[in-house]
């Protein structure tokens, strides 16, 4: 039976070109770290000053600041565990808010555990960031690159819905670059700030002049 990728979505999985995972999802899950400190970067604990995301825990409780933002950069929420398990019973969603930088330190310290590495820094989320995007090659080769992919993923999700970049970007729909005898697939956005549409795993882009026929491409495959 032919190996196949863990990560790549959908029935018809890539070859792995590192132990369990292709090229292109390996670049996804760079991609998505890269982007988890940029939005980090643009995160405000006052009110009014970053937008999207859903309401913070407490939010009727006239709290000055963005309880939301404050728990996802504070290594101690639930002791450095990367999981705050403050809910407001309003909001729709059970999902706690996870801390940033506690939960990539978790994720950065069991891989060091792996390569045998010690660590005794102060973590910050962009150092823990550049840790895993250089290691991530080596964790391509395990099976539990799944799992560590799926962590980042939500990480990146949560950290999106925070910050005020994520409200410039509009989903568009999924790369159709052919890879290999599959296409792509990853899923495109069009900022509001940005000349291009850039899909990192394949390495297209389309500029801005370029995109209406994107749109219809797009649009013509579903």
């Amino acid at each position: 039976m032919t190996a196949q990728c863990v990560l790549c979505p959908g029935k018809n999985k890539r070859q792995p070109d590192r132990g369990y995972a292709c090229f292109p999802c390996v670049n996804r899950v760079l991609q998505h770290l890269g982007e988890i400190e940029d939005y980090a970067a643009t995160l405000s604990v006052m009110k009014g000053s970053s937008g999207g995301g859903r309401r913070a825990p407490g939010f009727g409780s006239g709290s000055p600041g963005r309880d939301d933002v404050i728990v996802a950069l504070d290594y101690r929420s639930a002791g450095g565990a990367g999981v705050h398990r403050l809910r407001d019973p309003r909001d729709e969603s059970d999902t706690p808010i996870r801390s940033l930088v506690g939960s990539l330190h978790g994720i950065a310290q069991w891989v060091r555990a792996e390569r045998g590495i010690t660590y005794s820094s102060e973590p910050t989320i962009t150092g823990e960031v550049r840790f895993l995007r250089a290691h991530l090659d080596w964790c391509a080769q395990h099976d539990w690159i799944g799992e560590v992919a799926d962590d980042i993923a939500d990480l990146h999700r949560q950290a999106r819905g925070l910050s005020p970049l994520g409200e410039r970007k509009r989903f568009i729909g999924r790369c159709r670059t052919p890879v290999g005898d599959d296409t792509c697939g990853t899923k495109l956005y069009a900022s509001l700030d940005a000349d291009e549409v850039h899909c990192v795993p394949c390495d297209s882009t389309w500029p801005r002049d370029r995109w209406l026929w994107l749109g219809l491409l797009l649009e013509d495959t579903g």
